[in-house]
This record gives structure tokens, sequence and C-alpha cells, in this order.
């Protein structure tokens, strides 16, 4: 009973305190009461909120199909509940009106409406728990504007204006595949075009509202508000699911975090007496939003899960970040519902139309397509010559080899030569690959960096062979003017011109 009283407050506007009691012998005993109370500027929403329904109330009278004509409004606001004066806990509310994509509204459910069959007004909403009591909404529930004994299998709580049976034990069509009634349509269309729009709504919202602590804390809570199709109930709590993240992409919300990281420097008395500089390495959340059409993809980072026990794994992933790759942490169960979700919308549309709303994890295969990416139009595409050092170039081109298709990386400015130059990789590579770079020292130019040689998988490639006529043809340039006499010189182990090192490597040639 508890819990059906504190939650029944959550998507009233007018009643603020309910109260339950019984008469004892004369005397009214108090058994529970939930009083509702605003935080910051909820109640001037919350009127707003109810001044547009009125608007949309008065317009159906004269004309029902008036709801297809106005696109979607949302209000999103914090209210305190507050159980027998005791335990308390805020709750995030989201309340929208009308639909979105009106366009694509099926065409039976316009004309019923038109015909007065249906005489519903749009509305939905979301409820996410914040802070609070000891009350969980692991067993959240449908309303309709009251409580339905109807649980989704989602984080949150949902409301919308559902066609209901007349126990209200269910909605119509809920436990269907298909069907043509007018009702179950109504409430397909209210949860993927008003409903889902709202929660996605209200995750961006949450993400504005966070105060950030600690990263890991913040990134699990976060996730937490984020829907599992998994977990989903029915059908119709599926199709909530694929729209939410449908909807989180048209809307460009910034709702997937990046983890950054950056180095500061500790002041300090004792550091600067010892005058050795020390850092730290600080930690924060940039928050990006999915990808569009002209725009790099985002990417779930998973690299702990493929280089398992690589001590270099920190260091690659801060060479992606610092190079522009946008690595997002996410849960694994996320991105599974993400997939999930997308088969689910593309059943009856082009995978390339716009409507997916995939995720991928980086691979060696997304890495060489944003390497690649360069020589695009897209507006946060690679940048040529971003790397500052050699093993950047080095961990990055480890990784991208490890594509099966060797060839995939061709077209990539991972290609660097001993002087330092980053170049493409071609289907016939100019540089020569030997571990006898510094025998011509005045040529690196001409040679693959000798921190890349020992790349195992760059050998399948084709690359020039240091051959004696190659060797002969460089040579001269890197001799000294002494040698190149007709004359024998006699080498001495004091000899700085051609040293024991040089002469053993040439032995080993």
């Amino acid at each position: 009973m508890k819990t059906d009283i504190e939650e029944c407050l959550l998507f009233l506007l007018n009643i603020k305190q309910i109260s339950i009691s019984s008469i004892d012998n004369d005397s009214i005993r108090n058994h529970c009461s939930v009083q509702v109370s605003d935080v910051d500027d909820a109640n001037v929403k919350q009127c707003d909120f109810k001044d547009h329904l009125k608007k949309i109330h008065n317009r159906m009278k004269c004309s029902p199909s008036s709801i297809f004509l106005n696109n979607i409004v949302e209000f999103e606001y914090f209210i305190d509940v507050k159980f027998n004066s005791k335990a308390s806990s805020q709750w995030m509310i989201v309340q929208t009106l009308g639909f979105t994509d009106l366009q694509e509204i099926e065409q039976t459910l316009k004309d019923s409406v038109q015909r007065g069959e249906i005489r519903f007004i749009p509305r939905g909403g979301v409820a996410f728990q914040v802070t609070g009591s000891d009350h969980s909404t692991k067993n959240s529930k449908a309303f309709c504007l009251l409580p339905l004994p109807v649980e989704t299998g989602l984080p949150i709580h949902v409301n919308g204006q559902f066609a209901i049976d007349m126990s209200r034990n269910k909605l119509w069509g809920s436990e269907e595949s298909s069907s043509s009634d007018v009702r179950r349509t109504w409430n397909l269309e209210l949860i993927r075009k008003c409903i889902a729009y709202a929660y996605a709504g209200g995750i961006g919202f949450l993400k504005r509202s966070m105060v950030e602590m600690k990263v890991d804390s913040t990134i699990n809570d976060f996730s937490r508000s984020f829907p599992l199709y998994s977990t989903a109930k029915n059908n119709f709590w599926k199709e909530l699911v694929s729209y939410v993240f449908y909807h989180i992409k048209n809307r460009q919300l910034l709702v997937y975090p990046v983890i950054q990281y950056e180095k500061i420097r500790i002041t300090g008395v004792m550091y600067w007496i010892r005058n050795v500089p020390q850092f730290q390495t600080k930690e924060s959340i940039k928050w990006v939003r999915r990808h569009d059409q002209n725009q790099m993809p985002i990417l779930i980072d998973d690299l702990h899960c493929q280089l398992v026990g690589r001590l270099n794994l920190e260091s690659l992933r801060n060479c992606f970040l610092d190079l522009g790759m946008k690595l997002i942490t996410l849960p694994t169960t996320i991105q599974s519902s993400m997939l999930t979700s997308c088969e689910h919308l593309n059943n009856s549309r082009d995978h390339n139309k716009g409507y997916c709303i995939c995720v991928q994890s980086i691979s060696p295969k997304a890495a060489i397509d944003f390497f690649k990416s360069y020589d695009s139009d897209l507006i946060d595409c690679y940048r040529k010559f971003s790397f500052v050092s050699v093993e950047q170039v080095k961990l990055c081109l480890e990784y991208c080899l490890e594509y099966d298709d060797l060839e995939a990386i061709i077209g990539a400015p991972l290609l660097l030569s001993n002087d330092g130059t980053i170049g493409t990789f071609e289907n016939q590579n100019k540089l020569i690959l030997s571990k006898f770079v510094d025998l011509l020292s005045e040529s690196s130019e001409e040679f693959v960096h000798k921190c890349l040689v020992e790349i195992a998988k760059l050998h399948k490639l084709s690359f020039k062979n240091l051959t004696l006529t190659e060797f002969a043809r460089l040579l001269p340039k890197s001799l000294d003017c002494t040698f190149k006499t007709n004359y024998v010189n006699t080498w001495t182990p004091l000899s700085t011109l051609l040293t024991r090192e040089w002469l053993e490597c040439f032995g080993n040639s």
C-alpha cells in the first residue's frame, strides 16, 4: 500500500497530498500520508503544462484531428515526495503533449480520431527517481495518470493517456503481436511518438542535472537510467526501448560519456625544494551525441575486453582520445540493447536510410576508418599529422593491423618513415622495409621507421627490399668524402667515420 500511495502523486498536477485515515471509537486514526512539494521552478513548469493541455482540449472540441497538426512540447521539473513526513525521495518528471514525427502517424488512427472513435489527448510522461527512500523502481509501472498493475521492465515509471480495458488491468493490444484494433494503434503511437520522446529527453535532462562526483560512479549512476531491451516485459515496452534510442539519435542529445585524462602538475613547497616535477592524472567526462551521417561515429570503449593483460592498454586508449576518437564508456548491456533495438526498428525499414541507431565497439576496422577519414568531408574527421610521438604511431598501427584484411590499411596515414615523416599506405609502398636502416643514416626518408620494423604483419605488405643495388645507390649519401677516393683506407677501431657497430651491422646484413 505504501508504494502505491507514494507513487500515485507523481503525474498528478492538482493534488499535492493524500492521507489515509480510519475512524476508531469516534477518533480519527491516521495510517499514512504522502505529500508532494515542488522543487525550484516546478510549479511554473506545471502551470505551463496545464495551459497547453487546456488549449489542446479546446482545439479538439472543434477539430479532433488538430492533435496531429502541432509538434510535441516537453516540460521537465523536479518534485520531492515525502511519506509520513519521514522518508523522502526526489523525482525528475518529464511531461509531454502531442506527437513527434507527425507525418509518420498511421493513417487509420488519424481517420478514427477524425470520426470521433478515439477521443484521447496525446499526453505522456516519465518519472526518474533521483534520490530517495528505500523504494526502488526495479518494479516500475505504467501509469494512466494513476498507477496501473502493469510492470514494464524499465528502470523508470511511464505515464500516458492509454486506451486501457475496463478493469484497468492492462493496455489494449499489449498481449497481441498484431491487431487492427485502433485502440492498440493509439497505444503504440503514443509510446513511439510521445512517451519515448519524453524518456529520451529525460535522460538528457538527467545528465544536465547531475552533480559530477567520481567519474566511475557518475557513469554508473547515469547508465542505470537507460532502458534495456532484454528486460522489457512485452512488445509495447520493447517498442518503447527501441524508440528511446531512436529519439536520442534524432534529437542529437549529449548523453554518451567520453572519459578524458589530463595530467596536472602538483604544486607545493616540498616539490619546489626538490625541484622534481610531479604530476597527477585528472579524470573528467565529456558528453557527446550519437553521430549523424556527416560525422565520425562514436565507438564504445571495450578495449579492456579485447586487450586483456596488455600493458599498453591505457596508452592506446589515451592515444585514440588525444587524436580525436570518440570512445564512449557504457556498459555492454546498453550496447546490446541498442543493437537489438536497431534490429527491431529496421525489420520494415531500409537500414541505411537514417533509422540505424547502432553504436559499434572500437575495433581495428573502426580505427582504420577513423584514420582514413582525414581525406573526407566529415566535420570531425581525423586531422593528419596529429601524432606527437613514434610510440603513438606504433601503438595505433599494431592495433589496426590486427584486422584480418590487411589490405584495408591502404589509404591510412600511418606509414612512418625513419625521418619522422608520415605518409599513407599504398598498394606498392615506396619505402624500404629493413632492420638495417642505421647503415644509411642520411637516407632515413627512404626507410620505414626502425621502431615499426619489428611489427610482424607489416612484412606481409608490399615494400621495397634493401637489395645490393639499392644499398649501392644510397651509400654515397651516407659516406664521408674521405672514402670517395680510388685508394684503400686503413680502418682502425678508433675511427669515427666507420664505427665498429656500423661494420658489424653491415656484416650481418
